[in-house]
């Protein structure tokens, strides 16, 4: 059987379109909105086979059918009534009457069920029933009704019509074409004829009871139509006439605008995770956005429910620091359709954490006493973000907390008085730092007790003494006469409870001195203190790096903070009061103590002990107070400061002059044979050298290296330091940049705070101070910021890029950007269109280069070897001395720098500025990471191991693709010896 499909006039809700597909992702709404996912398929799955048909005949014209609703995965959209075998009526109830038959005549009828999506069920068990005989004998009478109209397709009165729209008319039973007749569509306004169909034409088409009619051509837009159709275009099964309908009031309609939509204004808000498009249209419109890292736009798509002129799309789940691509489309009533708009956005980079770090404890806390006050005195810690110093009291012992105690003082100075104390009491005191997010440090602390006023001396009695004789006859003398002679008598001064300044030095085992000398100690601590050791303690600088101690002396950095901690589960669970008192040589062997406070998840007791101001030996005591037993455990160890060498700019200048001053002798006439030949032959020897191991392009270049040497003869004699460092490098190529000069400035007055040149791989390093800072990288045929990579965060070989914005830098901070320049005399896409003739003009010049430079080397050195033997003196010598070392080091660097080429096997020709990857076999980690140069060659050392190499090739887009990976190699030497061809 050949299915006809059959059509009607269904208003479809906006849910059940929605339905249409099986959403793979999720969809939701909010407002005037709705987001889809971005998978979606079509709906392939068909409603079930209506069951139940039952016909039973009514009349000898009329038969009635029945069935049970089928199911669907999405909707059913209705069902199709065959009688026959040929479709008749399509319906979306469970009921159906046929009328018009034949009296005494047997139907077959069969239902099929089909959803919004088109799919159909297939067809039902047949259900059959006979005509009831005519009444009265003599046949049924005939039918002489004539087929009228059950629906309208636009309905009459619409509006909004779209200029494309079909004609459809749905009839009260089976019809086919009639013998006359047609179909006239005429202006609203004038009743002119628009287009006239005749009834014949494939212009019309009948299938059951549906008329669909096409016009020639679309409509005009903003124009009133109405319809007529002639008398007898129509018949029924009996050859009754359709009736017809004329005049403007039974199909009437209205097309809408066709002027299509135009979206402006458009305003992208980001955040780190989300993005809130808004924007215009200029009719009231229904609109969508789509958006991906891609054009694709293929990470999801949101959209409107309800049309408006002024718009604003919520975008969410996005990743931070990322280049989206977004496309607008939006349509009006009319679907007339807008050119999609198309944009970029950049969400924002994730707010940094929330500062938890507890500043450095103020130092050098003091407390000096008087009968009714204490003078408190201390240096504030040299943080950044340093905001005050809150100082606590208490009399039962030292405050814990920024709110243990009554507060004494909260403020920027260095000192404070206490006063309105009692006489002969003791008084604790803990100052915090505390920095701009409200965090406190952990304590320094102090006691001091108040002087008691002495009583009054008892009044002199002014009776005389009695005289007493002595013995041998002397005379007795009054002890209150102005003769007699007396002994002076030191009055012994009052206690000024100033501490008595002690030298402590490891091991402190005293219990008469430090934080705790006012406590009662009268009994043993826990066992669980007396077990611990100074290797229970933890104490690191910046960076986390751990401070291991030698024999109890622990190397530290002198111009950084010490933090000190000790895990909660190693002490026990009993009420202690924990502190570090450290001993300053350079300042009296003064006695500074600080707490260590346990932390808000009770995971560790930690405190900070502040930057030294010297170097020395430190000694320090922890001392672990156990209130339970009354008993206090002292742990003794030693801090051995040094600081940074401070590098002077006055040598370097000295150290130039004296290279000036070798120069000038080397180039001085020593009037032999070939006074010209030797100092060229060794500048050209030196100048391969040069450019056999650096990437020199320029005369500013030569000038940076010798800059550069001159910073290495004046740092033989400083402390070496491992700094860390940042990669400055082409931004086209990938290749480092040899030498380029970057700059550290301070913003606010561009002062320059520090400068580099880099090194071979384009690394540089700095260590800067507390504060804000910019950087600037020049190189000569060079170009910062790159505006390539801008606003980007990393590229297929670098990570952390930076261009030119202010960073701020904390203590113990590093400064580790990597900085594209982009090549001001270089286009890839020019270089990859030509790289045949590009390889012949670079091998070609460069070995006329080479020989060029090897005839001049060679005969300058002939030429030195002769005047040194027939004049050996001390600066002869020196110039042989030279050209040996230069062909020494020329050899030495071809031996352990095997240059490796990437070569295509299909033209031979070296693959440029490939991104080469070793990685480690087993375990897919990437050990090594280079660039080729433009003839494809690239040098990388690794551990002897076993690695697997992969090679990513630069397209003419600018874009990498890996398009060579290697099986497990078995570095021996570390090194690839044999040009990998690809």
């Amino acid at each position: 059987m050949t299915r006809k499909v059959l059509t009607s006039s269904v208003i479809v809700s906006l849910a059940v379109l929605m339905g249409a597909w099986n959403a793979l992702s999720t969809a939701f709404a909010a407002g005037n909105q709705f987001t889809v996912g971005v998978t979606v398929t079509a709906d392939a799955t068909p409603p079930s086979i209506p069951a139940g048909l039952s016909a039973t005949a009514i009349s000898s014209s009329q038969i009635d059918l029945s069935w049970n609703i089928s199911t669907d995965n999405i909707a059913v959209g209705g069902y199709v009534v065959y009688r026959n075998s040929s479709p008749i009526a399509t319906t979306t109830g469970l009921t159906y009457s046929d009328t018009g038959l034949a009296a005494s005549t047997l139907y077959t009828y069969n239902v099929e069920a089909f959803d919004t999506s088109n799919n159909y069920s297939g067809l039902s068990a047949a259900a059959s029933a006979t005509t009831l005989a005519p009444s009265g004998g003599g046949g049924p009478p005939p039918d002489s009704v004539p087929p009228s109209i059950s629906s309208l397709s636009p309905s009459n009165g619409a509006t909004g019509v779209a200029t494309t729209t079909t004609l459809q008319v749905s009839m009260s039973e089976l019809i086919s074409k009639g013998t006359s007749g047609g179909v006239t569509i005429r202006k609203y306004l004038d009743s002119s004829i628009v287009e006239s169909i005749p009834t014949a034409s494939a212009q019309i088409a009948i299938i059951g009871n549906v008329v669909t009619i096409t016009p020639a051509s679309p409509f005009l837009s903003n124009t009133q139509y109405y319809i007529e159709i002639a008398s007898g275009t129509f018949v029924d099964q009996s050859s009754n006439q359709f009736v017809g309908i004329s005049g403007s009031g039974t199909w009437s309609f209205s097309t809408g605008n066709a002027t299509p939509v135009v979206i402006s204004g458009v305003l992208v808000t980001t955040s780190a995770t989300s993005a809130l498009v808004a924007f215009n249209t200029s009719a009231s419109a229904l609109a969508t956005i789509s958006w991906g890292t891609t054009t694709a736009y293929s990470d999801g798509t949101a959209g409107e429910l309800g049309y408006s002129l002024s718009h604003s799309l919520a975008i969410s789940g996005l990743l931070s620091d990322t280049v989206y691509y977004f496309s607008i489309a939006a349509h009006d009533i009319s679907n007339n359709q807008a050119t999609p708009y198309t944009g970029t956005f950049t969400t924002t980079s994730l707010p940094p954490p929330p500062d938890t770090t507890p500043p450095a404890n103020p130092s050098m806390l003091a407390a000096t006493p008087s009968y009714t006050s204490i003078a408190l005195s201390w240096t504030n810690p040299s943080d950044a973000d340093f905001q005050a110093v809150r100082v606590m009291r208490k009399t039962s012992g030292y405050p814990s907390s920024s709110t243990d105690g009554i507060m004494v003082y909260d403020g920027v100075a260095g000192s404070a008085i206490d006063s309105g104390l009692s006489e002969g009491t003791t008084y604790y005191y803990t100052a915090f730092a505390r920095d701009a997010s409200l965090n406190y440090s952990s304590g320094s602390i102090a006691s001091a007790t108040t002087l008691v006023t002495p009583p009054p001396i008892p009044p002199a009695d002014p009776t005389p003494p009695p005289i007493t004789p002595t013995p041998g006859g002397s005379t007795p003398t009054d002890p209150s006469s102005p003769s007699s002679p007396t002994t002076p008598v030191t009055p012994t001064p009052p206690d000024t409870g100033t501490a008595t300044t002690t030298v402590i030095f490891p091991p402190i085992t005293s219990t008469s001195s430090g934080p705790f000398v006012d406590f009662p100690i009268t009994g043993t601590p826990s066992a669980g203190f007396l077990s611990l050791t100074l290797g229970d303690f933890i104490f690191t600088q910046s960076g986390g790096a751990r401070l291991v101690p030698r024999n109890g002396v622990m190397r530290t950095d002198g111009e950084q903070n010490i933090i000190v901690s000790i895990s909660y589960d190693k002490l026990p669970d009993v009420l202690k009061t924990i502190s570090i008192t450290v001993v300053d040589p350079n300042n009296g062997n003064r006695q500074s103590s600080y707490l260590l406070s346990v932390n808000k998840e009770k995971t560790v007791f930690q405190g900070v002990v502040p930057a030294f101001n010297g170097e020395g030996m430190y000694a320090f005591v922890v001392d672990i107070l156990d209130h339970e037993k009354q008993g206090l455990m002292k742990i003794s160890g030693v801090f051995d400061s040094r600081m940074r060498a401070k590098i002077s700019e006055g040598p370097a200048a000295q150290v130039a002059q004296m290279i000036t001053d070798t120069l000038d002798i080397i180039e001085t006439p020593v009037n032999t044979v070939a006074p010209v030949a030797t100092p060229i032959g060794v500048a050209v020897g030196a100048s391969q050298a040069v450019l056999l191991a650096t990437n020199v392009t320029s005369v500013y270049d030569l000038y940076l290296l010798f800059l550069k040497l001159i910073g290495l003869l004046t740092g033989l004699f400083r402390k070496k330091r491992s700094e860390p460092w940042g990669v400055v490098y082409d931004s086209v190529t990938k290749r480092p940049l040899d030498p380029a000069y970057v700059i550290a400035k301070i913003k606010e007055t561009t002062k320059s705070k520090g400068e580099a040149i880099t090194d071979l791989d384009g690394r540089y390093g700095f260590l800067l101070t507390p504060g804000e800072y910019i950087i600037e990288a020049n190189k000569t045929h060079y170009k910062f910021p790159s505006e390539k990579l801008k606003g980007r965060i990393r590229d297929e070989f670098y990570e952390n890029l930076y261009f030119g914005d202010s960073f701020r830098v904390r203590e113990g901070g590093v400064v580790h950007y990597n900085i594209p320049l982009d090549p001001i005399e270089f286009d890839w896409n020019e270089f990859a269109k030509k790289q045949d003739q590009v390889f012949q003009i670079y091998s070609k010049s460069q070995n006329i280069r080479l020989w060029i430079f090897n005839i001049i080397f060679y005969v300058g050195l002939v030429f030195s070897a002769f005047s040194f033997v027939l004049s050996p003196t001390l600066v002869n010598g020196l110039v042989m001395g030279v050209y040996i070392g230069i062909i020494g080091f020329q050899v030495f660097w071809k031996a352990t720098h095997k240059v490796t080429r990437i070569i295509s096997k299909t033209t031979g020709r070296p693959i440029p500025f490939a991104l080469v990857r070793v990685w480690l076999s087993g375990l897919n980690t990437v050990v090594k990471k280079t660039v080729a140069d433009e003839f494809g060659r690239f040098y990388f050392l690794v551990s002897p191991g076993i690695y697997y190499v992969t090679i990513d090739q630069k397209q003419p887009d600018g874009s990498y693709v890996e398009v060579f990976r290697t099986g497990d190699l078995h570095l021996k030497r570390g090194v690839v010896g044999e040009d990998l061809l690809v």
